[in-house]
């Protein structure tokens, strides 16, 4: 190949250089997936890859570069689509596979055309498809960018790309292809483009899940191989000597020896699990695994256990010969905060062992959702470095990680998608464990969906998929799955900390605030009530505070809104308190069980509800789901003290006869649960349920009749779009759904107003990418004294008397010195804002 070729694809980067490195990026990364056909998907990632920014090669973009000069003839994302679609079909015809792989061009095709943007709807309205068919593709265009190259420089940059394809000879390649797209002047259009057109149509009418998945597993490794050589990023070995045995290793060293009978029965149904784990046949086509087990169980040691002996089986299989990652998602992220934080402790006392550092690299372990720090810490020789804010964010959004915690929204939105930002770690979702911790969690009506698409994806690429509930929602079948716990009953019959009651008469608020108050001044028991909507629990608080105030001699409110009396603490609880305050209130609830010297009376939302490690004498629940029920008994007796506690399920509503339950829920799945317990309970006489007892006249007959009820239309609908690869009509897919909050910056302390100031100061300063580089430094702490409320019409005047954050109208602030007008450390936003916002994702 001539070395005098100048032509670039970035400012200082050879064209040739970056096509070469982002199609070897491209092949190694296609190269370490254990997937059918991977050895011609791995062909086929180095050819999109060293094809992707072709038509940089012209002269309109090669000006672009040197004099930022911009037409419309200087995009190259249509023309290198066309060439990579036509190097891929030459290539499997002359292997004789293209029958076999009819679609793979055009995936080529797509991907290509799309690897600076998202993925467009290939058929229907407002399509690629009729893109084509109404001319918006010039061809006249693509022809006068052919001939604004250098046809030879072209040839010898791809007689070095394809020096050692002996399928494909690079000057006929060109040549050809040239040719075909400049001498058919006498028609529409070249062939090629009439093969796109008639592919793109037979893709879509094929209805085959299989196509979205390789598209979206090309467009995944060719995006982040494109991001991460055009950021001079290098991907960080991976860390594979993970010992199997560090969760056992870990509960010897923090807990030793089990005594009290709930250690014992969670080290059982540790053994039993890891037992299951052991035998698990790997070759068989079931791929979907069961843990489910009492709140309170040790769901998380022995999910994790569990995952990381499977990882060490799969890597000693000689028929399997990969390593997977693990992808350990949840719903909440008080969860992930609680979670993390213990894997950290594993990770940290297994250090040495893994390698000799006492750093946990973010190449081992990394947290990602989108409140969390992004900052990437590599290993490089004998030292852990801190990478550049642009490359930890790439590497962080790729997940290029051992062990990834993260959200359900971050894991089900790249399942799901359409988005360039959330497609790119697409690829390292494949051959991975993935545990999905309190699945229940996900909305009803997208069963039909995440069911369909876990399946294919375990089945088709190598993945492990374990489902932990304490609930067994039918999502899955049961014959459909494999138990790590064969008899989940056995271990609910050993958990009877609770006892259950259920108020099936409704309640006024404002009665029951005065039987609460009662109730707190009468007993000395650590109360919890969780509320349906945050002004209930705010109005509920104030009211317990304010009494209280006049019963005791000394109180006062503690830097992180903790109203503390000589008797008690006093915490409410809600999305409306800032996140820096409301995970530091969950920790001392949480860190304080086993010593605490004054009992707690939290009011809350249902932040708390899941997975959170805290534990109280007696909880009152307004009415909701089944699951959540369930879910918020575990914080009550959660260690099985011996007085048990003591759970009341109570219908709280307004003066005007509403409940509150009917602002955030689903009425079939309130409508199921009432039905459910009025038939427990008339059969005990409307007596108080003791725990298993309530679990097994409940659970069961709930999840059956949600499913006999449920509308799975919302599922039908996106499975027919995904099938369709209707990939933009996929934003209809929200795990959490938009009801038009805005972001409100609170300067509760002089810290966060500098950290308000530094940021625009360096916002104002920055150019071009490097504001997004400075967004991306502050997003942790903005995000860390951010709170977000729905604002009413009527309020729209108030709230414009708020500055904005960075004169950007999507996030106001509320001044320090106007702190007191607008928000309190205990309740947060104290105006009385609609709170009609479904919490059950938070």
């Amino acid at each position: 190949m001539s070395s005098s070729s100048n032509l670039l694809s970035h400012p200082e980067i050879l064209l040739k250089d970056h096509l070469e490195t982002v199609g070897n990026i491209a092949k190694e990364t296609m190269a370490s997936k254990k997937l059918e056909n991977s050895e011609l998907y791995t062909k086929i990632a180095y050819f999109i890859g060293i094809s992707h920014d072709f038509a940089k090669a012209t002269t309109f973009f090669q000006e672009l570069l040197k004099q930022k000069k911009r037409t419309r003839k200087a995009n190259h994302s249509f023309l290198s689509a066309i060439f990579g679609y036509y190097i891929v079909e030459k290539y499997l015809e002359k292997i004789e596979k293209l029958e076999d792989n009819e679609f793979l061009p055009l995936i080529a095709f797509i991907v290509i055309r799309s690897h600076h943007g998202n993925l467009p709807n290939l058929h229907g309205e407002n399509s690629l498809y009729n893109k084509f068919l109404q001319k918006e593709f010039d061809t006249k265009e693509l022809r006068e960018q052919l001939e604004n190259t250098n046809q030879q420089e072209v040839i010898d940059i791809y007689d070095h790309l394809l020096k050692s394809e002996s399928n494909l000879n690079s000057k006929l390649l060109i040549n050809d292809f040239y040719n075909e797209m400049m001498n058919s002047r006498n028609s529409d259009e070249p062939e090629i483009i009439t093969k796109i057109i008639a592919l793109l149509k037979k893709i879509s009418r094929k209805k085959d899940l299989a196509n979205y998945f390789m598209i979206m597993l090309h467009y995944s490794v060719l995006i982040d191989a494109d991001k991460i050589t055009a950021s001079g990023t290098e991907i960080p070995e991976r860390i594979e000597n993970i010992p199997k045995m560090i969760v056992e290793h870990y509960k010897q060293t923090k807990f030793g020896k089990p005594k009290l009978e709930i250690n014992i029965i969670r080290e059982q149904a540790f053994c039993e699990a890891l037992k299951s784990a052991t035998s698990l046949d790997l070759h068989e086509n079931k791929r979907i695994l069961t843990l489910t087990l009492p709140t309170g169980c040790g769901k998380t040691l022995t999910g994790l256990a569990s995952a990381l002996l499977l990882r060490d089986r799969i890597k000693e299989t000689k028929k399997l010969d990969f390593v997977p990652k693990i992808i350990y998602s949840l719903p909440f992220l008080s969860i992930i905060d609680q979670n993390s934080r213990v894997f950290d402790e594993i990770l940290n006392l297994e250090m040495p062992k893994i390698s000799k550092e006492e750093t946990i690299p973010s190449n081992l372990m990394l947290k990602h959702h989108h409140l969390a720090e992004i900052a990437y810490f590599a290993k490089t020789f004998d030292e852990i470095i801190e990478l550049p804010i642009s490359q930890s964010l790439l590497l962080t959004e790729s997940w290029h990680s051992e062990i990834v915690i993260t959200t359900f929204v971050q894991f089900f939105h790249s399942l799901i998608s359409y988005r360039n930002r959330t497609s790119r770690k697409f690829h390292n979702i494949t051959n991975s464990v993935i545990i999905l911790d309190e699945i229940q969690s996900i909305p009803h009506k997208y069963w039909l969906i995440i069911k369909e698409m876990l399946e294919f994806l375990a089945e088709n690429f190598n993945c492990l998929i374990i489902l932990m509930t304490p609930t067994n929602p039918l999502i899955f079948k049961t014959e459909e799955t494999v138990k790590l716990i064969r008899q989940p009953e056995e271990y609910f019959k050993k958990f009877d900390r609770i006892k259950i009651n259920y108020n099936h008469e409704p309640l006024k608020f404002n009665d029951f605030k005065g039987q609460l108050l009662e109730e707190i001044l009468a007993t000395d028991n650590d109360i919890m009530v969780i509320l349906n909507t945050i002004n209930t629990c705010k109005e509920l608080y104030q009211f317990i505070r304010d009494e209280l105030e006049q019963e005791r001699t000394e109180t006062y409110m503690d830097n992180f809104g903790i109203w503390i009396s000589e008797k008690e603490e006093l915490y409410c609880l809600s999305t409306h308190i800032i996140p820096k305050h409301r995970l530091e209130k969950i920790r001392k609830i949480a860190g304080i069980d086993d010593k605490k010297k004054k009992r707690r009376i939290i009011i809350t939302t249902q932040l708390v509800e899941a997975g959170v490690d805290v534990s109280v004498d007696k909880i009152y629940r307004d009415f909701a789901p089944l699951d959540c029920i369930i879910q918020a008994a575990g914080r009550c007796n959660r260690n099985n003290r011996d007085q048990k506690g003591l759970v009341e399920i109570i219908r709280l509503q307004t003066d005007n006869k509403k409940e509150f339950c009917d602002y955030i829920y689903d009425r079939t799945l309130t409508a199921a649960t009432d039905e459910i317990l009025r038939e427990a309970f008339e059969k005990n006489n409307w007596n108080i349920i003791s725990e298993h007892e309530f679990i097994f006249s409940t659970n069961n007959s709930y999840f059956d009749t949600i499913n006999n009820r449920k509308s799975d239309q919302k599922s039908r609908e996106l499975y027919e779009k995904v099938a369709k690869l209707r990939f933009k009509d996929l934003s209809a897919f929200q795990l959490i759904e938009d009801r038009g909050t805005i972001p409100i910056y609170i300067e509760v302390n002089p810290i966060s107003k500098e950290i308000r100031e530094r940021f625009e100061e360096e916002l104002e300063d920055a150019k071009g990418y490097g504001k997004r580089a400075v967004r991306v430094k502050y997003k942790e702490k903005i995000n860390d004294y951010t709170t977000s409320a729905f604002i009413r019409k009527k309020d729209v005047n108030l709230f414009k008397t708020l500055p904005e954050v960075a004169s950007n109208s999507y996030m106001l602030y509320v001044p320090q010195e106007n702190l007191d007008e607008w928000y309190t450390l205990d309740i947060g936003l104290w105006l009385q804002l609609d709170s009609s916002i479904n919490m059950r994702m938070l």
